[in-house]
């Protein structure tokens, strides 16, 4: 079984204001993250690319043992 994890990109780049801004990209690596950059950004320049690679381990778990709001909403309003 192959599949691919994604990595989080954030975008460091100067906006046409000339200010620091970032913007968020999932791509399988930096190649990848930088060209949606460009084709969505095309006209700014990137200053820095940073990466957070999130495991299994990291993600929320499925059940954390709380109610979910269609239950918790049952409970307040049982007519609902």
């Amino acid at each position: 079984m192959s599949f691919t994890i994604n990595k989080f990109y954030l975008i460091q780049y100067i906006d046409e204001e000339g200010k620091d801004n970032s913007c968020t990209f999932f791509a399988e690596d930096k190649f990848e993250a930088v060209a949606l950059f460009n084709d969505t950004y095309n006209h700014l320049e990137i200053v820095d690319v940073f990466v957070s690679v999130m495991d299994y381990d990291d993600a929320e778990p499925e059940y954390d043992g709380q109610p979910d709001e269609a239950q918790e909403w049952h409970d307040y309003d049982p007519d609902c």
